[in-house]
């Protein structure tokens, strides 16, 4: 069987497919392979990198049902770097010919699997249970990242908690990003899963999610995902916001002096004291001090405060209110905490960290 294809046509479905192979790692990406499904005059390719299986339409096209699975890294980099605007695709009994120009190239089909079967039959409801903006996804991201565990002691948070709006946490810190979309039901998504959805293009704009069951099937552009959820259902975080909403004083700090003095005095922290730095505020300044075994340093910042009048202290860890900060937005950073100091918050707009003071 013959087929003729636009190469950028072509290059555009592999986009989708190579998004989610490229967060793997290098040995397994090399033998994902990459399945053409010629049914019904249409040409759908299939795949998956172990987590998500997924599904590109690349439309109508004259052709007989045929299938076949290819190498997906070495198809993708002929296609992509191709300078040629046609490719001509032949499709023997075991290998596929593609005449690129002047160019030729002969692939061998892999053993024979079927990878439609893992997404192809799986069937949902027509109406979305949601449409997400993926630019929001985008700068959602970063934000929460942070606040996802590294350790795989907590393995059971490393996702993302969508109710309408997005929380993370790592036990110790908390973020929420706000959406204001409106859900029935929250989904825990799996940390792959909710990067590999924040790695669309802007350009498709949005994401349309599909549920049937434990399965939610994730609708961009030209391609369809299936989703990974999280096993565990996460945390009722209603305490933390109800404690958040108890935050009387705000201390306004200019952001570019904060991280520069948060990272000048990263050589004065020791790890056995959690990274401790000794903050001080007053009703106009903000002082920062840490001591390691051999040296000390201070950094003082003139801030603007709510409610302060008299001399308030606690101590953080200076890595964890260091990338929280980083993270904001604005030029200027929010501290809010209570009266008893067991907790603060770093805001920024609808946005917000809120994590543990230490005790030393």
């Amino acid at each position: 069987m013959q087929v003729q294809i636009s190469a950028r046509e072509l290059e555009d479905c592999l986009i989708y497919i190579h998004k989610a192979v490229v967060r793997t790692k290098s040995v397994i990406s090399s033998s994902i392979g990459i399945q053409f499904l010629f049914k019904d005059g249409i040409l759908r390719l299939y795949s998956s990198n172990g987590v998500q299986p997924c599904e590109v339409t690349f439309g109508a096209i004259a052709c007989s049902n045929f299938s076949c699975v290819l190498e997906f890294s070495v198809l993708y980099k002929i296609v992509s770097l191709s300078e040629s605007g046609m490719l001509e695709l032949t499709f023997e009994s075991d290998s596929l010919s593609i005449v690129s120009g002047k160019n030729e190239y002969n692939l061998v089909y892999l053993t024979e699997r079927d990878y439609s079967l893992l997404i192809n039959d799986i069937r949902v409801e027509d109406t979305p249970i949601i449409e997400i903006p993926i630019a929001e996804l985008r700068k959602a991201v970063l934000f929460l990242s942070i606040c996802i565990p590294s350790s795989a002691m907590y393995s059971h948070f490393r996702g993302v908690n969508f109710d309408g709006n997005l929380a993370a946490t790592n036990t110790h810190g908390f973020a929420y990003y706000t959406m204001n979309l409106t859900i029935a039901e929250p989904l825990f998504i799996s940390i792959e899963s909710f990067n590999l959805l924040a790695g669309m293009e802007i350009a498709d704009g949005t994401i349309l999610l599909y549920k049937n069951g434990n399965c939610v099937i994730a609708s961009v552009g030209r391609a369809r995902y299936l989703i990974s959820l999280m096993a565990n259902a996460f945390p009722k975080y209603d305490r933390i916001v109800q404690r958040l909403q108890k935050h009387t004083h705000t201390v306004s700090i200019p952001k570019d002096l904060f991280l520069k003095a948060c990272k000048k005095l990263s050589s004065f922290v020791d790890a056995d004291r959690k990274n401790a730095v000794f903050i001080t505020i007053t009703s106009e300044e903000m002082s920062l001090a840490a001591r390691a075994e051999t040296r000390k340093g201070k950094e003082v910042i003139a801030v603007e405060t709510e409610n302060i009048s008299n001399e308030v202290s606690f101590s953080v860890n200076l890595v964890d209110i260091l990338g929280y900060a980083t993270r904001v937005s604005d030029t200027t950073i929010r501290l809010s905490f209570n009266d008893t100091i067991d907790d603060y918050a770093i805001r920024d707009g609808g946005a917000w960290y809120i994590d543990r003071t230490l005790t030393i």
